[in-house]
């Protein structure tokens, strides 16, 4: 009988491990493609959107220093606690001006980001200097399924 190297480690400490999932196609083409981009290890970057999807940075060992998140939460008073999202704070930035953008952008450098990325972005948003990194989770209907990218310096 084989035994799988968790089985064994159990076997040997009593404890419980958990095995860690490889990443998935996806989020390698994401990090092969900003590698190629210029995104380094060490890489500070804001986040515009749902970041539990951004797993991908990890293999490129850049880090959120910034985020405007979707609202994430639970619904309480329904059985099983489902997740609901608010895209309040991120469809704000998308329908703003493209001097208000600028000015986001701005507040984005002064934490030291280098990169900007976003996922949920809504169909109607123009994404007038972002640029297709690769496919995402679309979060809620009419989100474009892709994460975006912009270089801030």
């Amino acid at each position: 009988m084989a035994l799988d190297i968790v089985s064994v480690l159990f076997f040997l400490t009593g404890e419980s491990i958990q095995k860690i999932e490889p990443p998935n196609k996806h989020m390698v083409h994401l990090a092969q493609t900003m590698q190629a981009q210029g995104l380094r290890a060490g890489d500070k970057v804001a986040w515009l959107g749902q970041s539990l999807e951004a797993v991908w940075l990890g293999l490129d060992r850049a880090q959120i220093a910034v985020e405007i998140p979707v609202g994430t939460r639970h619904l309480d008073d329904k059985y099983g606690r489902p997740l609901a999202y608010s895209f309040d704070n991120t469809d704000r930035f998308w329908r703003a001006f493209s001097l208000e953008k600028n000015q986001v952008f701005e507040a984005f450098r002064n934490t030291g980001a280098k990169w900007a990325f976003a996922d949920s972005v809504p169909n109607w948003a123009s994404l007038e200097g972002w640029i297709p990194a690769g496919p995402s989770h679309a979060w809620r209907n009419g989100d474009r399924p892709f994460v975006y990218y912009r270089k801030l310096d």
